[in-house]
């Protein structure tokens, strides 16, 4: 009887479903740009990611356990604790999307923000930086770092 719970268990663990989550980050700005990752809102230039105009990642996370989860950020950076993401537009704007996840305050009011929960809670997502978000970034004068 004890085998056959054992069995059961088993058997029960490893027919769970794996979620699968796939991202695609878009670069249709018009302009080269540059994803730099804030750890404990501290910009590490030295772990940007560059996304040449027209160009775009793709990745697809599967899940090993349970509890695991992945977020529109761990495509582009891994699965580090960022405070905050900043988008740089040539060295000429930028735009900081500041991580909301474990506050009150909520990231929803900019659906654009990379930390926002569409991009957490759905497996398949699309996300498109965009001329709109050129136009709409702060100038920095060429001196955005």
């Amino acid at each position: 009887m004890n085998k056959l719970l054992l069995f059961l268990s088993l058997v029960l663990l490893l027919s769970c479903e794996r979620k699968s989550y796939h991202y695609i980050i878009k670069n249709e700005s018009g302009v080269d740009i540059e994803f730099i990752p804030y750890v404990d809102n501290v910009p590490n230039v030295q772990r940007k990611v560059t996304l040449l105009n027209n160009d775009k990642i793709d990745k697809t996370f599967v899940t090993v356990h349970l509890n695991d989860v992945y977020r529109l950020t761990h495509a582009i950076f891994g699965k580090v604790g960022l405070s905050h993401v900043e988008i740089v537009f040539n060295n000429q704007k930028k735009i900081i999307y500041k991580n909301c996840i474990g506050t009150i305050v909520t990231c929803n009011e900019n659906p654009k923000n990379v930390f926002h929960d569409d991009f957490f809670e759905k497996y398949n997502i699309t996300y498109t930086v965009t001329v709109e978000d050129y136009q709409n970034a702060v100038d920095c004068n060429g001196n955005c770092y």
